[in-house]
């Protein structure tokens, strides 16, 4: 167990808390050992024999929002390949929102020309256990007479200089052959094995997870194909598709006609669909200093954010979340506020730790000369040090945040529920802490707890 408890009159804990002596909580290995959290189930994987490929593939465009928006729709993409036994197609590098380009108050670069690609923030030799992966360069070798793709595409190197009249070929292709996939999951659910499987089965889903939208199955025709394609938001307004942008939680994007084949399907993301040890590497030796479950995290936006109705003064967020803290308890913000002073009010009450403290020479916990954080990861880096703290609270309007949320499920962190600064908690935990547990199922910005809790302890 990872949690201890302060009684109130009525026996529900007042926090949770860690039961770990404070000597566990500053031991690094320990700490990574917790958080390398896919260990066992890669290791009960890694003896299965792999999948076979089936000779059928699919392909997939980046989403166009942040990262977390890309991670969400390649989460979708694997689920989909797993799911139909089609090998996935991994696009040609490019620049990716907010990493490599785009007004940036965080990671912020000069170079906008950058490129990346999915293998530098995800693990492919554990994703390959379970699903097939290729590049685009091999699919097009392989499929240049299937498909009668132009043989220029095939050249050496071609996508080295740019991927623009590629994927104006590759849609136009997929329009041709009508091989797009218009399963946008905020609009519809994927019944699987078939609708008419969930229909005639015990397990169903209830209003609140349909939440409105469409029953969807793999066709008898897509089964066929040789190949399909998810345009993401090269088809349709990215801001009102409905069908092609492939965002949302992922516990909601499909329904079995078993509990137990969905629960497989979670494993299967948590295992095998995470980041790079590296991330987890250079976020322990923050944890270290601060202690693991010892202190407070929050994550405010303050910039690069859409939802502006999120952005609130630092003397409500504290407001809003002091009836949760401990009394003169440590807290670690992330943030891309650029004003030193912002968060005055919350100094004044509280030690305050953010990114700077760590990594710069006048910071107050600064890490050293010999530990320097790749800029690319200073982001999931900072998500991974919140998912170790006792309690978070994000900002409401944000998939960095959720994303989170998720990891404190799999770190088995103290308290799992979803907290925002943005909104006014009582300090009832008992009720506090179910307030976002029961979800819609076109919930885009919160976690479902059932990705760590249906899951805990099995693999």
């Amino acid at each position: 167990t990872t949690t201890t408890t302060t009684k109130k009159p009525d026996d529900f804990p007042k926090y949770f808390d860690t039961n770990k002596e404070d000597s566990t909580l500053h031991d690094i290995e320990w700490i990574r050992d917790r958080m390398y959290y896919w260990k066992k189930g890669v290791e009960k994987h890694q003896n299965k024999a792999a999948r076979q490929p089936s000779g059928q593939y699919m392909t997939f465009w980046s989403d166009c929002g942040g990262f977390n928006n890309i991670r969400m729709g390649f989460e979708y993409m694997v689920l989909v390949a797993y799911l139909t036994n089609r090998t996935l197609v991994m696009p040609p590098n490019e620049g990716w929102y907010l990493i490599d380009w785009g007004q940036r108050s965080r990671m912020h670069s000069d170079d906008s020309s950058g490129k990346t690609g999915y293998a530098e923030f995800f693990d492919f030799d554990h994703l390959n256990l379970e699903v097939q992966t290729m590049e685009t360069e091999q699919f097009v070798q392989e499929m240049t007479d299937k498909l009668d793709i132009d043989s220029k595409y095939a050249a050496k190197g071609y996508f080295a200089s740019g991927i623009r009249d590629w994927r104006k070929y590759l849609n136009g292709l997929a329009d041709t052959a009508d091989v797009n996939m218009p399963w946008g999951p905020l609009a519809h659910i994927l019944n699987w094995p078939s609708i008419e499987a969930v229909q005639r089965s015990d397990h169903k889903p209830d209003n609140m997870f349909i939440s409105n939208r469409d029953n969807i199955e793999y066709t008898e025709r897509q089964q066929q194909l040789p190949w399909i394609h998810f345009p993401s938001c090269d088809k349709g307004d990215p801001g009102t598709s409905r069908d092609y942008r492939y965002l949302g939680q992922v516990a909601s994007f499909v329904w079995f006609d078993a509990a137990e084949k969905d629960n497989d399907l979670k494993r299967m993301l948590r295992d095998h669909v995470h980041l790079k040890d590296e991330v987890m590497f250079y976020a322990s030796y923050i944890v270290q200093k601060l202690g693991a479950f010892q202190y407070a995290a929050l994550h405010i936006r303050r910039n690069e954010l859409q939802y502006k109705q999120s952005f609130i003064a630092a003397e409500q967020s504290l407001k809003h979340i002091k009836p949760l803290l401990k009394e003169k308890e440590v807290l670690y913000i992330a943030t891309d506020e650029k004003d030193p002073k912002f968060f005055e009010m919350m100094e004044k009450e509280y030690i305050v730790y953010k990114w700077r403290d760590f990594v710069e020479k006048d910071g107050k916990m600064y890490l050293g000369d010999d530990i320097e954080m790749p800029r690319k990861y200073e982001g999931v880096i900072e998500m991974a040090v919140c998912g170790m703290a006792r309690i978070f609270f994000g900002t409401d309007t944000s998939t960095f945040t959720s994303y989170i949320t998720r990891l404190r499920g799999y770190f088995d962190a103290p308290d799992t529920s979803t907290y925002h600064h943005n909104e006014q908690w009582s300090g009832d935990l008992k009720r506090d802490s179910q307030k976002h547990h029961k979800l819609w199922g076109q919930t885009y910005m919160d976690e479902f707890p059932e990705m760590w809790e249906n899951i805990k302890g099995s693999y």
